[in-house]
């Protein structure tokens, strides 16, 4: 809505005016999802668990002697040169399992001849263990893996050891080329390259889809589904390539391994920096919820930065999802929490933890503190606790309605004097439905609106037909005007009025902003509920006046500028920290103009105002908002 964007621009506008330049804090990042990695157990793909090499190789389960000495080569044979391009990159090995000590590829000797051991592997995978079950008409397989993910490399030794790259990739090697992938369209503007076709690909991005979309791992077992990827797979695939449930199951679990030790690795590795000389921090998130079983589980998130081609990169990493056995106290979260940090190997990066502001989060922080104290790392309950903003906000709002006709609380009355104060009262006075809670009242007749499949239809059929026949042209002004005022570019009060077909929302206090968007939604639709209201007997009680809508116009305006602080932070993929304390400054003061230009609200929004003063106070408890906001 154009209304809601001007008010994130005017608080930002606000926000960037109030400090120096911005630079980026700590906070969650958008990052594109690490690959995901499955396995192959045909003898015509790589056994690894990845067919890209990404992630930290697995436990070793094998000694040295796995390997194949290189004395028992077969001697050169000179008529089976042919293939050498490929070979040359090969190790020869007597079994998959990875040793305990990889050999050093540049003291291997290069295979110039055809493998004769049971198993080859890859040695330009630096990090992955590759390996090939060794079988004829192997090396189209071979030259496809250097191709797709040693490119670079596998050009400049071949050129250095004078071997000629052979078959389809001939020509693109000599002529400098990189094998050019085909894209498919994946969502709004964004591609997915594709590589030549493998059995270990296909697996990866199986388990890739079934993982990312919540798939049911037994559509695997679907004949039509099993039918549909052999035909796609034009005759590359057969019914044993494609895994069953047990098999899935296992891949998605090896890859989750992988991702883990992927991740641990990336943690585990120091970053200077000229805040923090000594190493670049580790951030985290933690959040608490049930499933349909009401089983409770932690979540934690983890926000850091790794060194990729000379460049810090911001990670941000699902890391935990435990479950929360006995009570959720403090005591016992925190305890959790350590665990959670000692199993990835990183208590001692943990630089700050992003909570929410219940008392038992108090708690964890404290509990945290004592356990990183008896490892002799030092953490502060207010130095490195971060609170979560819209959590903040919400707090804020969300006694608002219920606040809109009650007594103003003594300390508040104080602050704002008695003038304003018997202003309100006289207005509330004047107004004898204010006498109630309007909210609570809308919330009642947006339920009366949903009740039933029936009434639903009934309401999409007065939305339809009322703007076909312009019977919205003579709402009130009141309305009308806050209807332009939510396009002002392309609306006036002139214009014919079209509501969208659309049915109501429904609130739920605990969820941001939903009570706001519920009155939005109320208020976009209002002609259409007031005609139905009025010819709807069983609906006569929820009937409302000129001053009622009046109301609701104030509440939504008030309710849209910490709306808008929190779509500013939420819209951002970047680090937001440096926004935080001007946003909340923000908040406060367009809530001090609002409170001087709508007495009847001065209640609630004085209750808000001292909330969000009370935790701007506690935010200066942490340097790190200050050290997010400094000139560049």
């Amino acid at each position: 809505m154009h209304h809601l964007a001007s008010s994130r621009f005017r608080l930002l506008n606000h926000a960037t005016h109030s400090v120096p330049t911005f630079l980026s804090g700590v906070g969650p990042i958008a990052t594109a999802p690490a690959p995901v990695a499955g396995s192959a157990q045909s003898p015509d793909t790589p056994v690894s668990a990845s067919s890209k090499p990404t992630a930290q190789t697995a436990l070793p389960s094998h000694p040295p002697a796995a390997l194949v000495s290189q004395n028992s080569q077969p001697k050169k044979n000179l008529t089976l040169r042919a293939a050498s391009d490929c070979w040359a990159f090969l190790r020869l090995l007597e079994t998959k399992e990875e040793p305990v000590e990889r050999p050093n590829p540049e003291t291997e000797k290069d295979i110039l001849t055809k493998p004769n051991s049971p198993w080859a592997g890859c040695k330009l995978c630096k990090e992955e263990w590759t390996v090939w079950r060794c079988a004829d008409s192997m090396t189209t397989h071979y030259r496809n893996h250097l191709a797709s993910w040693h490119w670079d490399e596998w050009i400049q030794l071949c050129k250095m050891k004078k071997i000629s790259i052979k078959g389809k990739w001939a020509d693109k090697a000599g002529n400098g080329e990189r094998e050019k992938s085909t894209s498919a369209k994946q969502g709004e503007g964004s591609t997915v390259q594709t590589e030549p076709f493998n059995t270990q690909g296909f697996l990866k991005r199986l388990v890739q889809w079934l993982v990312s979309n919540y798939q049911s791992i037994n559509i695997v077992e679907n004949r039509f589904f099993r039918e549909l990827l052999i035909f796609v797979s034009n005759g590359t695939l057969n019914e044993d390539d494609i895994p069953h449930r047990t098999r899935i199951t296992n891949l998605i679990r090896n890859a989750a391994t992988l991702e883990r030790q992927h991740m641990q690795k990336e943690m585990q590795v120091r970053i200077p920096s000229q805040i923090f000389p000594s190493e670049s921090l580790l951030s985290s998130c933690q959040e608490l919820g049930s499933d349909p079983n009401l089983a409770s589980y932690m979540a934690v998130t983890a926000h850091y930065c790794v060194r990729k081609d000379g460049r810090l990169i911001l990670r941000s990493r699902l890391c935990a999802f435990r479950h929360v056995s006995g009570r959720h106290t403090g005591a016992n979260l925190g305890k959790i929490l350590v665990d959670i940090l000692k199993d990835l190997g990183v208590p001692r990066r943990l630089g700050y933890i992003t909570l929410d502001n219940a008392s038992n989060c108090d708690t964890l922080v404290d509990q945290v503190s004592e356990e990183l104290e008896a490892l002799n790392i030092g953490f502060s309950r207010e130095q490195n606790r971060l609170r979560c903003f819209p959590h903040v906000v919400n707090l804020a709002v969300q006694d608002f309605p219920g606040n809109l006709s009650s007594e103003l609380p003594p300390d508040v009355a104080a602050i704002y004097g008695g003038n304003d104060l018997l202003t309100l009262q006289r207005r509330l006075n004047e107004e004898t439905f204010d006498s109630e809670d309007i909210v609570h009242r809308i919330r009642g007749l947006v339920a009366a609106l949903r009740v039933s499949g029936q009434r639903r239809e009934s309401f999409r059929r007065i939305i339809a037909s009322g703007n076909s026949g312009r019977l919205w042209d003579d709402t009130l002004e009141i309305w009308k005007a806050w209807w332009v005022e939510m396009d002002p570019d392309g609306r006036t009060m002139e214009t014919e009025i079209t509501l969208p077909v659309v049915q109501l929302l429904r609130n739920c206090p605990t969820r941001w902003s939903l009570t706001f968007i519920m009155i939005h939604h109320f208020l976009e639709l209002y002609p259409a509920i007031n005609h139905f209201v009025n010819t709807t007997d069983e609906l006569n009680k929820f009937k409302l006046s000129r001053s009622n809508i009046e109301r609701l116009i104030n509440i939504h305006h008030a309710l849209s500028i910490p709306h808008a602080a929190q779509q500013l932070l939420s819209f951002e993929s970047t680090p937001t920290l440096s926004l935080t304390l001007p946003l909340y400054e923000s908040l406060v003061t367009k809530w001090e103009e609002l409170k001087a230009s709508i007495p009847e609200l001065q209640n609630p929004l004085a209750i808000g105002i001292r909330k969000i003063r009370d935790y701007i106070t506690k935010t200066h408890k942490s340097d790190v908002y200050t050290l997010a906001i400094h000139k560049s």
